[in-house]
């Protein structure tokens, strides 16, 4: 288990981790797990993210082994490729309280098999989950209005995806690649298809 020297902490931002556990728990006094915090940790296989987290900065988690991870509800905001290249993570529930989830936030997480997306979201951010190649079904809130580029991109495995009558923009090739994919209903409220989008 993570010991105490093993954090920076500065003015409760998680600068680095510098252990090497497979199971971590971060400290409560931890408000914002920073940039690159725990990029790159290859041992990484189980975090405890505190209820006082409320941001997790881009590439936080980038290219760990983490198998899952729970997000508590006190986080508002995940940054660009906070968990891009996980390619251990099978299952992620981003809770409610999140409005913003950046670029490419799960990209190439390739054993990524369920996610559950809140219905806060009003954003699908450009490579969300691109290249998550074990992800079969996808079931998109009413709350999004926007399905950015390249969002599904590559997500070979993706059979079955509903779009809410409130999204009114596909971005360029959101869905690109997804040669699973045998149907899909295209609401009356979508007004933007961008280039490539189901090729």
């Amino acid at each position: 288990m993570s010991a105490p020297h093993d954090f920076v902490i500065e003015n409760g931002v998680l600068k680095r981790y510098t252990g090497s556990d497979e199971e971590v728990v971060i400290p409560g006094s931890v408000t914002i797990i920073g940039e690159m915090a725990f990029e790159g940790c290859v041992s990484l296989v189980k975090v405890h993210i505190p209820d006082s987290v409320t941001v997790i900065d881009d590439l936080a988690f980038c290219g760990s082994n983490l198998i899952s991870v729970n997000i508590p509800g006190s986080v508002t905001i995940i940054g660009e490729m906070a968990f891009s290249s996980c390619t251990s993570l099978t299952s992620v529930h981003i809770p409610d309280s999140v409005a913003t989830i950046g670029a490419e936030v799960f990209a190439g997480c390739s054993n990524l098999t369920s996610v559950h997306i809140p219905g806060s979201m009003t954003i699908i951010g450009n490579g969300a989950f691109a290249e998550c190649t074990s992800l079969t079904e996808v079931h998109i809130p009413d709350s999004v209005a926007t399905i950015g580029a390249e969002a599904f991109a590559e997500c070979t495995s993706l059979t079955e995806v509903h779009i809410p009558g409130t999204v009114t923009k596909i971005g360029d090739r959101a869905f690109c690649g997804c040669t699973s994919l045998t149907s899909i209903h295209i609401p009356d409220g979508v007004t933007t298809i961008g280039e490539m989008a189901f090729d």
